[in-house]
């Protein structure tokens, strides 16, 4: 044959084909959207995360010591250093953490930067407000400050303007806005900038000034230098966290490569789907075309004439989707895009990588040809002498040996695809295999669900045998119940096995599969059971609707392995939303419940000493708040442990790893920070806590060391015990104490300590040890309906009182989880948005198939409104049976990863549950609607005349 006649037959195939095409061709444009979409996303990633990475860090080698910041004598090891010529130069920098309060009464948090004459040592901030060459020297002269441009958005900032920031250690600072910065490299989180001589001019009104420290200290060296420089600064300083520039580039460098293969695996996810949406297309459209391929077959043409016809027209099918999805998949990177800065606070760059958007030609033909193998090879099985005959040859291939043939080589071309798109062929094989291993049991599970709701009968009357249906599904629940206890006591067991030889994942893997095989098949023997009691509802009806459901019974039946897979694919993007909104809607409950039971007080001011009395001489007239429930205690910021025990600090931490339990972080931030109570007064000035070992704290140990601390310091080679003595030091150095360890709180219960230190002692210790540096907590119990107005006055009497609330620490968490529940629910739609490609191509075929059975419907008496809705029951069951057997999974899934992974109870909200469940029935019915509308509309005489 001619190429022009293949090129020919399959053009006008494909316009034959009309809203059939159309679907074939978004099958293809949805998959490959998603995968150029993604990739692109990644790539903005990566170029925001890996460019310039020495500036991102800030310098050669940055050093991270928040846990127990430098302080003002340490800075002449780096003197030392820079003597020696060891090092070039070095910049501090110190996090004093900010908030001020707009106009409007709503509180403004940010990170307050004090940073050192020569910050920063690489690389400069890209002002906005006034642009131009400057530097950030130029701008911090006095107070004047440079601000990030999300902060500069929240205040409605104006240059020139004056602000009052309160820092989190009680200081009350004028600043002027000077110029605004974009969020980006080492700048890009909400951050406004100071000089350290600035900070360091304010007073108290009592004339003390608070010592000096410093969170952060970047070095620029040579090369050759680097890692001596690294050796000695671990030595002296074993508390501080080390980072080169090169420890951040392979830090991002697995953050990249982890996001990257996130995106393509969701990618690749919605190709697959969108590949199964191909074979529905293409067997619509080749089973139109019986007559028409025996009569090819008839006049000579052989079997591989066909294949090479049938897979241009493929191949066309392809390059158009791919070409659609792939300029789609430009503007959903876009969105895409959006929602990760928005999730993550990043500053992505655009990126339009030619070779990206073009490879989504190329995927979008290998797609359509990968999955039109099986229903091409099917179509050129058929035998001529039947159709012409008049038969109504179905198209099958020969032999279940050639279907078996033919899925393994499909999925070995996919392998090779994914590999071509994953970059790893181990990762392609575990990714499609182990998938493919999941949707076959999920396939499997919803296959027989199906096919005994496919068998429910709908009576005449009631009787007995409705029971029996009812009967029979009470047992397959009790059945699967059990089968979920084997399946499980077998994942447990494998992933005891694996984890026994190293094999963690594939451990991981087959407790999730079995798990999960087993959580869907209780959760479809539950359907099954609610079916056959709405079954016995059915009965009751008029037989005008009683009808149309008993047809929509059958007709899910009919192509039943069809419909499986229809569910499967729908289920896919059900669960995943379902299960980021419910775990994201359930995290938030449960940590508001959390908090409510946590504190037994909602607000909470932290002022200066020298300010403690001006709150003091307002509360009486404070509106909402119940002054018998008040409690004043001073709080330690900031100490520095010298000796665990018998152990020296230093000592100890030098021979901690970085991946020890506990570690390093793990001792320092046990030990750094110090609550004092009026342990004299008894009653509820007892600091509450969950005991582990020893005794809380009593009115008898005022006035003594006796302290409370971690339990994390109990376990090895810390081994801390009841008696045994700790010595910690002030911030400024003056004054060093033994405290007497007599009890321990327990760390892994979340109420185990909800006060705001980690060590727990009497207010004469915490007071000795704040020094200038000490704050006054009072922990308060105002009425919730008042609290706008008692922040607002208070705020008014006392500007320097820091305060926050319950509800201010709830909005603050409900606010991070809602970004990233928007970001995972914008992904995982894409998913969604091919299993809806899939029901449209199902809800085509089947109306296809029965075009005969409507001709004959309509031709006895029934409407267009009659068969569209039996259609519209189907695809409703469909939806239904999808949306309950996903939200089962996730409700196990969820309280799984609670109990596992979180180690909370996380609540399934129910009312969101059954949400999920009518919306995805109402989309399923919608999209039907939209498909079947017209075949449902068809007269009898089109139809019976070709009959």
């Amino acid at each position: 044959m001619k190429p022009r006649f293949y090129w020919m037959y399959a053009t006008r195939s494909l316009s034959r084909g009309g809203q059939r095409t159309i679907l074939a061709i978004f099958c293809v444009a949805v998959g490959v959207m998603a995968i150029v979409a993604l990739q692109l996303v990644g790539l903005s990633v990566d170029r925001a995360l890996l460019s310039n990475i020495a500036a991102a860090n800030g310098s050669d080698i940055r050093l991270n010591a928040s846990i127990t910041p430098f302080r003002q004598r340490d800075l002449a090891f780096f003197d030392q250093l820079r003597q020696k010529d060891l090092i070039v130069d070095y910049a501090t920098l110190y996090d004093a953490g900010g908030s001020t309060t707009v106009p409007s009464g709503k509180a403004v948090t940010f990170n307050f930067l004090a940073v050192s004459h020569n910050f920063p040592l690489l690389g400069q901030p890209k002002f906005l407000v006034p642009s131009g060459n400057r530097t950030l020297q130029q701008v911090l002269l006095g107070n004047h400050v440079a601000v990030s441009s999300h902060v500069f958005q929240e205040l409605d900032a104006q240059i020139g303007r004056t602000y009052h920031i309160k820092t989190f250690d009680g200081r009350v600072i004028p600043v002027v806005i000077a110029a605004e910065f974009e969020e980006e490299g080492a700048f890009r989180e909400p951050q406004m900038i100071i000089a350290q001589e600035a900070l360091a001019t304010v007073q108290e009104p009592d004339g003390l000034q608070r010592p000096s420290q410093y969170s952060t200290v970047y070095i620029t060296t040579s090369s050759l230098h680097l890692n001596q420089v690294k050796a000695e600064i671990s030595q002296t300083f074993p508390s501080v966290r080390v980072i080169t520039a090169q420890d951040l580039l392979q830090q991002r460098q697995q953050q990249v490569q982890q996001i990257q293969l996130f995106l393509r695996i969701v990618g690749l996810l919605a190709l697959f789907i969108g590949g199964i949406g191909i074979v529905n297309t293409m067997q619509v459209l080749l089973r139109r075309r019986q007559l028409e391929i025996a009569m090819l077959k008839a006049v000579g043409y052989r079997r591989f004439d066909l294949y090479g016809l049938f897979g241009v027209e493929a191949a066309l099918l392809g390059l158009l989707g791919g070409s659609i999805g792939a300029v789609a998949g430009i503007g959903a990177s876009y969105l895409v895009t959006s929602v990760v800065e928005y999730a993550f606070s990043l500053q992505l760059p655009v990126v339009l990588d030619v070779g990206t958007v073009l490879s989504g030609f190329g995927i979008g033909v290998a797609t359509a040809l990968i999955f039109g193998i099986l229903p091409i090879v099917q179509a050129a099985q058929i035998r001529p002498l039947s159709i012409l005959r008049g038969g109504g040859e179905s198209i099958r291939v020969t032999s279940r040996l050639t279907m078996l043939l033919l899925l393994l080589l499909l999925s070995f071309l996919f392998v090779i695809l994914a590999t071509s798109i994953l970059g790893d062929v181990v990762t392609a094989l575990l990714v499609v295999y182990g998938g493919a291993g999941a949707l076959l049991v999920l396939a499997f599970a919803l296959g027989l669900l199906v096919l005994a709701i496919s068998h429910l009968p709908v009576y005449e009357h009631s009787g007995a045998r409705p029971f029996l249906w009812v009967l029979a599904a009470v047992g397959a629940v009790m059945l699967a119940g059990l089968l979920f206890l084997l399946l499980s006591f077998f994942g447990q067991s494998a992933r005891v096995f694996a984890l026994h030889f190293g094999n963690a994942a594939i451990g991981t893997y087959l407790l999730a599969l079995l798990g999960g095989a087993g959580i869907v098949l209780l959760g479809c023997s539950f359907v099954f059971l609610l079916a056959t009691l709405l079954n016995c509802i059915v009965m009751f009806l008029p037989r005008v609707w009683k009808t149309p459901i008993v047809l929509a019974y059958r007709n899910i039946g009919r192509q039943w392995i069809r419909t499986a897979a229809t569910l499967t694919a729908l289920f896919v993007g059900v669960f995943a939303i379902g299960l980021v909104l419910l775990l994201g809607q359930g995290i938030k409950d449960t940590i508001t419940a959390t908090l409510g039971t946590l504190f037994t007080r909602n607000v909470f001011v932290v002022v200066a000493p020298t300010h403690k009395e001006e709150v003091v001489a307002q509360l009486p007239s404070l509106k909402g708040l119940d002054g018998s429930k008040t409690v004043v205690s001073p709080l330690v910021r900031q100490l520095y442990p010298l000796f665990v025990g018998k152990q020296d600090v230093n000592t100890l931490l030098r021979h901690l790893s970085s991946k020890s339990r506990p570690g390093k972080e793990d001792v320092v931030g046990s030990l750094n920070t110090m609550q004092g109570f009026d342990l004299a007064l008894g009653g509820s000035n007892i600091p509450t806590i969950v005991l582990k070992t020893g005794r809380n704290l009593r009115n008898t140990d005022a006035g003594t060391r006796n302290v409370i601390v971690s339990g994390k310091l109990q376990a090895a080679p810390i081994g801390l015990q009841l008696g045994d003595t700790i010595v910690v030091q002030s911030s400024d150095g003056a004054v060093t104490l033994p405290l007497t360890v007599v009890g321990f709180y327990d760390d892994t219960d979340p109420t185990g300590n909800p006060n705001f230190a980690a060590i727990l002692a009497d207010e004469n210790v915490a007071s000795q040890l704040g020094r200038a540096a000490t704050l006054e907590v009072f922990s308060l119990k105002v009425d919730p309906d008042q609290l706008p107005v008692f922040k607002q006055q208070l705020s008014k009497a006392v500007p320097t009182a820091f305060i926050i609330s319950v509800v201010d620490i709830d909005a603050i968490v409900n606010q991070v989880l809602d970004k990233l529940v928007v970001m995972l629910t914008t992904i995982a739609s894409l998913a969604m948005m091919a299993g809806l490609i899939i029901i449209a191509d199902a809800v085509a075929l089947a109306m296809l198939e029965r075009r005969r059975e409507i001709g004959i419907l309509k031709a006895l008496g029934y409407t267009s409104r009659s068969v569209l809705a039996t259609v519209l029951i189907e695809n409703v069951l469909i939806g239904l049976l999808s949306a309950l057997v996903s939200m089962s999974l996730v409700a196990g899934a969820i309280t799984l990863l609670g109990q596992f992974v979180f180690h909370i109870t996380v609540r399934v909200d129910p009312l969101l549950l059954g949400i999920m469940v009518i919306a995805t029935s109402l989309v399923t019915m919608t999209v039907a609607l939209l498909v079947a509308w017209e075949a449902a509309s068809v007269r009898p005489l089109e139809v019976l005349r070709y009959e």
